[in-house]
């Protein structure tokens, strides 16, 4: 298990989004999938990530109902490969301080590694106990 892939652990829901979508619509669309991230896209590129922390500052911003997936999407996103080691991507995400990954095989979307999976992992391997979860994060 210490040498596992990210292709294991990394959450297999991948829904791709406009990047005019209004952020609402996005809120609904992640509730009834029941994922945590979207990726955004503009003319069939990539271009970010949402997730529902962006969904909460969206619900702060005056105006809101206007609000479009793009004005509060992440734009600086990590991409690994699925075969990446899950250390390796945890490093990388506390390194660079990010809340998720894109997992790609070859150039394809397969799936998003957050920081939950992470933790999750490391409490497989008992690295890491319930009582310093919060200290970890």
């Amino acid at each position: 298990m210490s040498n596992a892939s990210v292709e294991g652990y990394m959450s297999r829901a991948v829904h791709k989004v406009p990047k005019n979508m209004k952020v609402w619509t996005a809120w609904r669309m992640m509730k009834a999938e029941g994922c945590q991230f979207l990726a955004v896209e503009e003319n069939n590129n990539i271009i970010g990530t949402l997730c529902h922390r962006d969904l909460q500052l969206a619900s702060s911003l005056p105006g809101n109902e206007r609000t479009e997936v793009f004005d509060v999407m992440e734009m600086d996103f990590l991409s690994v490969l699925k075969g990446d080691s899950v250390i390796d991507v945890i490093e990388l995400l506390k390194k660079t301080n990010s809340y998720c990954a894109h997992v790609v095989d070859k150039t394809e979307l397969v799936g998003f590694f957050s920081y939950l999976e992470g933790l999750s992992y490391l409490m497989e391997l008992n690295q890491l106990s319930p009582h310093n979860v919060a200290q970890a994060l």
